[in-house]
């Protein structure tokens, strides 16, 4: 039993050190194109707002889980319900905000 505990904790370390890394820079990757205001303003936003809003998704979708005794499939339709429409919301912003041509061309290399 403690062998399977030990292992518990170093993937969960694993998973928490690549969250904190990738996803993190990432996140902060998304504003490098934008003014200074526009940054405060949408990292205020998206910080308080919409991960607020996404806690509490996530607390209504387990208490309906709960409610209506969903299986493990149940919730994987659930999420795979959430990705398309992130995906949705996604395509319909990548249509309405084209990526600059600058953006687009391959970075010369330094020599």
């Amino acid at each position: 039993m403690g062998l399977l505990f030990s292992l518990i904790r170093l993937v969960k370390i694993a998973e928490n050190s690549l969250d904190y890394s990738l996803m993190n820079t990432t996140r902060q990757a998304l504003f490098l194109p934008v003014s200074r205001d526009a940054k405060y303003d949408g990292k205020t936003a998206i910080d308080t707002f919409f991960y607020r809003t996404g806690d509490m998704t996530q607390a209504g979708v387990v208490w309906l889980g709960s409610t209506f005794a969903f299986t493990v499939r149940h919730f994987a339709l659930v999420n795979v319900g959430f990705i398309l429409v992130w995906l949705g919301v996604t395509f319909m912003l990548s249509r309405n905000n084209p990526v600059p041509a600058e953006a687009r061309e391959p970075l010369e290399e330094a020599a």
